[in-house]
């Protein structure tokens, strides 16, 4: 069976992504700049146009893309002779197609076909790959503005990319540094493959790193710097020693079964994280 011709295609999805189109419109209206659109991959309509369809212009997601031009036939919810412009984006597992036309309730038909080639000449389409126990979480890191200049870019950047489940980014901060980067007490220098193995077991290092780095920390010389800590607690030599509000703070991601282990042990063991005064990640390590 032979797929629907193109008009067809463009018809349906004229309809079904109004919404893309709308957005498009309010931020040319907003005021000029490269109009950026996040979008998972995932079938919207198809199948993409056959080959001697205009292409894209270069620079458009994946380089070459389809775009094309047509007038409608009265089979969508548009008026037959409509002018319907679309774009037609592989997305991996389907087709993601997006349309203006003349119906277009904002703007003028040109100036919406020129929101609609700026928007998918700057489509960026997100991997859906890249999850992780963060969940792309919308925190706002507390603020602690008595961290040097250094460490705290470290511990944003960090945070960041943790927040955006990227592996490879935290990997690069991770091995930046002068220092030998600790992640496993079996060494190695993969660990964004020991951190993607760890969240596919449900171990969830990234959410635990960023709790961490959003709790407070405390500091210890060591190897003649000053080293900057998460969780407070680590700081200290013996459980005894570490104070009811470092304790308290632990409550956060630790339950009372946890923190009996700890006590037991005779100090904190738990995940901590670990950057000099100059701004080196040095450890995000867990155990004893």
């Amino acid at each position: 069976m032979s797929p629907p011709p193109v008009t067809h295609d463009l018809e349906r999805a004229s309809s079904r992504l109004a919404i893309l189109q709308f957005l498009g419109s309010k931020r040319s209206a907003a005021g000029g700049g490269e109009v950026l659109v996040v979008l998972p991959a995932r079938p919207v309509a198809g199948p993409a146009p056959a080959d001697g369809v205009e292409r894209g212009h270069d620079g458009a997601v994946g380089g070459d893309q389809p775009r094309a031009e047509t007038c409608t036939t009265g089979q969508g919810l548009l008026r037959p002779g409509t002018r319907v412009t679309g774009w037609f984006v592989d997305a991996g597992d389907g087709t993601l197609v997006a349309t203006t036309s003349e119906a277009a309730a904002a703007g003028g038909c040109e100036d919406n076909v020129k929101v609609l080639d700026a928007m998918m000449q700057s489509l960026r389409l997100a991997d859906r790959k890249s999850t992780c126990s963060t969940g792309r979480s919308a925190l706002v890191p507390t603020r602690q503005p008595e961290l040097p200049q250094a460490v705290s870019a470290t511990r944003m950047a960090i945070i960041e990319a943790a927040r955006a489940c990227d592996y490879d980014k935290l990997a690069e901060l991770a091995l930046a540094g002068d220092s030998q980067f600790t992640y496993s007490f079996g060494g190695g220098d993969r660990p964004a493959a020991f951190w993607r193995e760890a969240e596919a077991a449900g171990r969830a290092p990234l959410r635990i790193l960023v709790e961490l780095l959003d709790g407070p920390g405390a500091t210890r010389e060591a190897g003649g710097t000053t080293q900057y800590l998460w969780p407070a607690a680590y700081a200290f030599e013996s459980w005894q020693e570490v104070p009811p509000s470092a304790r308290d703070d632990l409550s956060r991601m630790y339950g009372e079964e946890d923190l009996r282990r700890f006590e037991q042990f005779g100090s904190y063991v738990g995940h901590r994280v670990g950057i000099t005064r100059s701004g080196d990640w040095i450890f995000f390590v867990g155990g004893d």
